[in-house]
């Protein structure tokens, strides 16, 4: 079989910093100003810093966090105060995410299946980094309460990431990731419990990758707490319906204070892949398989992989 093909972009990126820095140190300030202004997008605006790129790399070098670094860097005093401010008050993000993709239905609804992908193009031109909007989106249902089953104390904390708490499946009628989550535990008989109030809380993903540290700090910290108390110290098993929040999540002690490392190391967070196959499945009977079915494995699979 033929050598998979590396990705040659967490090189470039790391060769084009070297010009920049000769560049600066020869004093050529126009060509610095050219390459830095090409490089913004190119190299820190559309990296994913999954550190994928260290699982191909035959020396393990991780661009990812480079690239973190450089955009924390980068960050204004205001752009970090208005990140710690919404990590503050996620729940109210999180709420106005929501109303956004309600009224986005609606008008496309009222107006025509294109009518939020033109209005979003338009702003867009004004504001480059303005969303374009998809049909694929849609607002999720409430979040459904803890399934207790009497009798039985083989219990997990759901901790439905914030993209699943907001966004929905546009098919009417077709069951979200959190009821389906919740039917399937069912199924296997087991308890679960989901936080009161997780509108306000969030693993951190996206204040880490955009370099937002003490947006991170404070969202992990008081994550971390949380979870602690819902679990009655470490007692149930946290699972997490996306793989890349597990991943943040799983990998944020430094960030967390004494107190809240001595929390985390009580805790066991897991995956939904992992807590489908340790937990769920040793518990049912499939009666009927899928032919065929499309698998997406997602960055921080295939990292976890390698």
């Amino acid at each position: 079989m033929p050598e998979p093909r590396h990705n040659p972009y967490p090189r470039k990126r790391i060769v084009v910093r070297r010009e920049l820095r000769k560049l600066k140190i020869e004093g050529n300030a126009a060509q610095h100003a050219e390459l830095l202004d090409q490089y913004q997008y190119e190299g820190l605006d559309t990296c994913a810093v999954d550190g994928l790129c260290a699982t191909a790399c035959p020396v393990d070098i991780n661009t990812g966090d480079l690239v973190k670094r450089l955009r924390r860097e980068n960050h204004s005093a205001t752009e970090n105060s208005l990140a710690l401010f919404t990590a503050k008050n996620f729940r109210g993000v999180y709420r106005a995410v929501k109303f956004a993709l309600a009224s986005g239905v609606l008008i496309n609804k009222i107006f025509g299946a294109k009518a939020m992908f033109n209005l979003t193009k338009g702003l867009r031109g004004i504001i480059p980094s303005f969303p374009l909007w998809s049909n694929q989106l849609a607002r999720a249902g409430s979040i459904p309460r803890s399934n207790v089953i009497t009798g039985n104390s083989n219990s997990v904390v759901y901790f439905p990431a914030c993209i699943s708490r907001a966004m929905g499946e546009p098919v009417p009628g077709q069951k979200g990731v959190m009821q389906t989550f919740m039917d399937v535990s069912a199924k296997a008989n087991i308890n679960v419990i989901i936080p009161k109030n997780i509108e306000q809380n969030c693993c951190g993903q996206i204040y880490s990758s955009k370099g937002f540290k003490d947006a991170y700090t404070y969202t992990v910290n008081e994550t971390v707490s949380k979870l602690w108390e819902v679990t009655l110290a470490g007692k149930y098993p946290v699972v997490l319906d996306i793989t890349s929040c597990t991943q943040t999540l799983t990998h944020c002690r430094p960030a967390l204070t004494d107190e809240n490392k001595q929390k985390f190391d009580a805790l066991t967070i897991i995956d939904s892949v992992t807590y489908i196959h340790d937990y769920v499945l040793p518990n049912i009977s499939i009666i009927k398989k899928k032919d065929h079915i499309v698998l997406h494995p997602v960055c921080s699979l295939q990292k976890c992989r390698g």
